[in-house]
């Protein structure tokens, strides 16, 4: 069996023992970057008696947007003021985001790909089902909202029952804060990317806590 070092896939090998055009995922159109490239897991087709070893497949490297904390990357969600709802998981390649994603969605929605920001993406309507989810398998969760720093909070923004908020409250007033039920944040910083601005909060699972979903 040999794998793409891209999408950890079982893929079939060129004439030259490089890695064939595919499909990035059986739910996408777009082409994977794996394709020329050399496979990370060769089982063994030599009459050798000695196995080449397993090489690990490879892990989906974090985006250029996400920043680290702590000098490392968590598990993390961000939410754009436009688009869909980003997701990153450590130590996990592309099918296991995929594979994750479904499980804890458990709906026909399928994950995108967004090459743009070389992450998995889903419908923003899902995202206090994910953080809880996520919440209950990863002992710290990111989440960062993109926000305009010149917009203020209203009457509107503290009384708004939806997910999104641009404002410079950070999201922390609005529909008063109901949206953090369910975790405790252990820091907060700040990012900025290409024009964008960012407040990231590093959330834990209270303890104890019934979880919505």
């Amino acid at each position: 069996m040999h794998l793409c070092p891209h999408c950890a896939q079982p893929i079939e090998l060129s004439e030259i023992g490089e890695v064939a055009p595919h499909l990035l995922t059986q739910y996408s159109e777009l082409r994977c970057e794996g394709e020329g490239k050399q496979p990370v897991w060769d089982t063994g087709e030599s009459t050798r008696d000695v196995k080449p070893a397993k090489r690990p497949a490879q892990y989906l490297s974090a985006p250029e947007w996400l920043p680290s904390w702590q000098q490392r990357h968590v598990a993390s969600l961000a939410l754009p003021v436009a688009g869909a709802l980003r997701i990153w998981l450590p130590h996990t390649t592309s099918l296991g985001h995929i594979a994750s994603i479904d499980d804890m969605m458990r709906t026909y929605t399928r994950p995108v790909w967004d090459p743009q920001c070389e992450c998995w993406t889903v419908p923003k309507n899902h995202f206090l089902v994910i953080v809880d989810r996520l919440l209950g398998r990863h002992t710290h969760l990111m989440i960062g909202r993109e926000y305009n720093p010149h917009k203020n909070c209203t009457a509107s923004c503290k009384n708004a029952r939806g997910l999104d908020c641009n404002c410079s409250c950070l999201a922390e007033y609005h529909g008063h804060g109901s949206w953090m039920k369910g975790f405790t944040s252990v820091a907060e910083f700040g990012s900025s990317y290409r024009n964008e601005s960012w407040h990231w909060r590093v959330a834990m699972h209270i303890r104890g806590h019934l979880r919505r979903g």
